[in-house]
């Protein structure tokens, strides 16, 4: 795969996986304030989703998926972490961690798109702006 493609894929991974997470959490937040952020960035994921797989189908590719045992286990810890608490500290922290987790990812791959063009740079920078003003946005809710 070339950079352009990577660095697609890697959006397309963030974006998949902040949706199915955020659709195992939700159901458990009981805060009207958080539910209703949390449901905001979900909406953007699904756009971000959606936008990026037509990026891909433009370049002729599909998206690398995420390994399916990173999903397995990552909705295994989400059910564990909900059994334990679905406090709204803890959801939060939650979905902190898990943003957390994205942003380092997409970082890498941001890093190693040396050659990629600048509109696909700019539109993963674009992510990792989202992705910490959503962090920001949750910090009130630890």
């Amino acid at each position: 795969m070339n950079s352009t493609t990577n660095l697609l894929s890697a959006i397309y991974q963030n974006a998949d996986m902040g949706c199915s997470s955020i659709e195992k959490i939700l159901p458990k937040i009981a805060d009207k304030e958080l539910r209703r952020e949390v449901s905001t960035q979900l909406n953007r994921y699904r756009q971000s989703y959606n936008r990026v797989c037509g990026e891909l189908r433009a370049e002729r590719t599909s998206p690398k998926e995420l390994n399916p045992l990173t999903k397995a286990m990552t909705d295994m810890g989400i059910a564990f972490s909900c059994a334990k608490s679905t406090e709204t500290s803890d959801l939060a922290k939650m979905l902190i961690q898990g943003t957390n987790m994205g942003i380092i990812r997409l970082n890498k791959s941001l890093n190693a798109a040396t050659d990629a063009p600048s509109d696909v740079v700019s539109e993963a920078k674009d992510m990792l702006k989202a992705e910490q003003a959503y962090i920001d946005k949750l910090k009130p809710f630890l």
